[in-house]
């Protein structure tokens, strides 16, 4: 009797596990939801059989590259300064230690302002003398071209032949310019240098 009821027993267990490993199916799913995963999966598992392949990924989407600039829209290179501007004048100087020659922005050759050499760096400082000579050349040279070259505009002249004019008078006022630099005899007492730096002055 007691073998009867052992038998009578495990034969509803053992049909269940045949039942369970016939369906193919996971392991009991609990009461939370996972008879919805259960499907979840059995729907992942079936797609790539009916679609017959593996699904390929999503296109990433790139942004196009920058469209390259229009001519007009370039970068307009820095326009020279104004001829007529005193911000961009330049005072040619001869170092009185070294003799050799530096440019210094017009607009700070003041009286008693120290410029340094680049090549020596020794010390450069206009006097009251200095100041006038560079003032009344600049000054007396550009306020001449700046009103010939208005009248030639109201005029209306032969344009080249006043261009040739003004260049000419341009190199005449630079080498008034290498004159006045060598003439100037900044403050300070002269400076030699001494040693191996007096070889190569």
């Amino acid at each position: 009797m007691v073998t009867s009821e052992d038998d009578s027993g495990k034969g509803p267990v053992r049909r269940r596990d045949e039942s369970a490993g016939a369906a193919g199916t996971a392991a009991p799913a609990d009461s939370s939801g996972g008879e919805a995963t259960a499907a979840g999966d059995a729907g992942a598992v079936a797609g790539p059989a009916t679609g017959g392949g593996a699904v390929a990924p999503p296109p990433v989407a790139t942004s196009a590259p920058a469209p390259p600039a229009k001519p007009h829209e370039a970068v307009l290179a820095k326009k020279p300064a104004d001829e007529f501007d005193p911000m961009g004048w330049e005072v040619p100087v001869i170092c009185k230690d070294c003799d050799k020659g530096f440019n210094v922005p017009y607009r700070h050759f003041q009286v008693g302002v120290v410029f340094h050499c680049p090549h020596c760096h020794g010390s450069y400082v206009p006097k009251m003398t200095m100041h006038q000579m560079v003032r009344d050349t600049f000054e007396t040279f550009y306020g001449r071209r700046k009103r010939e070259r208005e009248e030639s505009a109201r005029s209306g002249g032969d344009e080249a032949a006043f261009k040739r004019k003004q260049e000419k008078e341009m190199e005449e006022f630079d080498k008034r310019l290498d004159r006045l630099a060598h003439e100037m005899r900044p403050a300070g007492k002269l400076v030699r240098p001494k040693g191996i730096g007096a070889m190569f002055t």
